[in-house]
């Protein structure tokens, strides 16, 4: 429903429209949000470089090559995630020794993994997979870059790879795993790539490698770093994305963070944030790496989806922005069809959310009891979803960001 002012002149049979048609503001007065704020916070100074690291990181990851651009086959898991600390390092990149980068003083840095659905084998074959990280250094990363190789070098049966037009590169062969490593150094950053194929030999997965460090230094020779010491000021809340999803304690800003508490215990692959980490905001590349191409395997014969430009998760919830709202309505729609939750998504009533049209709400019985219900909530080109344990405070989360949304506008 459209809202004008209209003036009736004093000149019978002649009128005028004064002023431009804006959306009529829904009603919120129904809704039930419980002690959730529905205000916008504001975003306060970062106050730890830690926080800065893991901005940092998304910014880096706006550069990141998408494996599936190397190989449209590559869209099977979802590892895309932060890597701001040595123990992230060497939890999340095995190819990759903390002890040998420690002398050079990491700074942050960002990586991205995908394997090929259809190479994975009953018996436990090899896929073929790419990963691809960056990792930025105050020290020198010539140096960080060599020593990671040499490294690699010590493993028994490991063979020297060159990489065609990049003699600085080192590229090393593992048999055993087997696996293609790649590392070289761009100014301040080491590109580690790693390659598996379903053919035991180097030369299958040199391709993969050698297209995407092609394209992962031209995409580095665009991009300028933050001085370390100005992590510190980097936006906390670009394009107000935070200040638009509901907090993860009511009233409370969230900070950015890729150890929200329940992950160790709890870490299934259900939500984003298990990967990407918790009030940390994407850009358009970030939001890919982290959601995953918006078209599945087996869709191939869809068109693809307008990606959003902008996402942002917490620990049970997560709000995308998409540059048209025709694209969060495809969003909204695409959800509700139950691509990932299957046969056991149930769409359930939520009494607390009155008559709103573009709230959906769901049951899933074999998702983990901390989002066995959850809720898809749309205004304009925003697209949010919340979950939770039971349905009342699914029910006032909804609410709440949706009111959160509509007090932004």
């Amino acid at each position: 429903m459209l809202t004008t002012t209209a003036l009736l002149t004093g000149c019978a049979g002649r009128s005028s429209i004064l002023g431009s048609p804006t959306p009529a503001r829904p009603d919120l007065s129904a809704l039930d949000t419980g002690d959730w704020g529905t205000i916008p916070l504001t975003a306060p100074p970062i106050d730890n470089d830690n926080h800065g690291r893991l901005l940092e990181a998304a910014r880096i990851a706006e550069v990141m090559v998408y494996p599936h651009e190397i190989d449209p086959t590559l869209r099977d898991g979802n590892d895309a995630t932060p890597v701001h600390s040595l123990g992230r390092v060497e939890a999340l990149v095995p190819e990759i020794s903390s002890r040998v980068i420690q002398p050079y003083g990491l700074v942050t840095g960002f990586t991205t993994i995908r394997q090929d659905r259809d190479s994975r084998t009953q018996d436990g074959g090899t896929p073929r997979t790419l990963r691809i990280t960056v990792l930025s250094f105050f020290g020198d990363a010539e140096a960080a870059a060599a020593d990671l190789a040499d490294r690699i070098r010590t493993v028994s049966g490991t063979s020297t790879v060159e990489i065609p037009e990049h003699p600085e590169a080192f590229g090393q062969w593992t048999p055993d795993i087997p696996l293609l490593t790649v590392f070289t150094a761009r100014g301040p950053f080491v590109i580690a790539l790693s390659a598996t194929h379903p053919t035991p030999d180097p030369v299958a997965a040199l391709p993969l490698v050698h297209a995407a460090l092609n394209k992962q230094v031209a995409r580095l020779d665009q991009f300028e770093a933050t001085a370390p010491e100005a992590l510190s000021s980097l936006p906390a809340d670009p394009d107000a994305m935070l200040s638009r999803t509901l907090p993860q304690m009511p009233y409370s800003w969230t900070h950015p963070t890729v150890d929200a508490p329940f992950q160790p215990a709890r870490r299934s692959g259900w939500l984003p944030s298990e990967r990407s980490g918790s009030g940390i905001v994407y850009g358009a590349r970030g939001s890919e790496h982290t959601l995953g191409p918006f078209v599945d395997e087996d869709e191939a014969d869809e068109p693809r989806r307008e990606p959003s430009d902008r996402a942002v998760f917490l620990a049970n919830r997560m709000l995308l922005r998409f540059p048209t709202s025709r694209g969060a309505r495809a969003q909204y729609d695409h959800a509700n069809a139950a691509p990932d939750g299957g046969d056991a998504q149930v769409e359930t009533d939520i009494p607390q959310l009155g008559a709103v049209a573009d709230i959906t709400c769901f049951e899933n019985s074999v998702a983990p009891r901390y989002a066995q219900f959850y809720c898809y909530i749309l205004d304009r080109q925003y697209w949010a979803a919340v979950f939770a344990s039971d349905k009342r405070a699914v029910g006032q989360a909804a609410a709440a960001q949706y009111a959160l949304l509509v007090n932004s506008r």
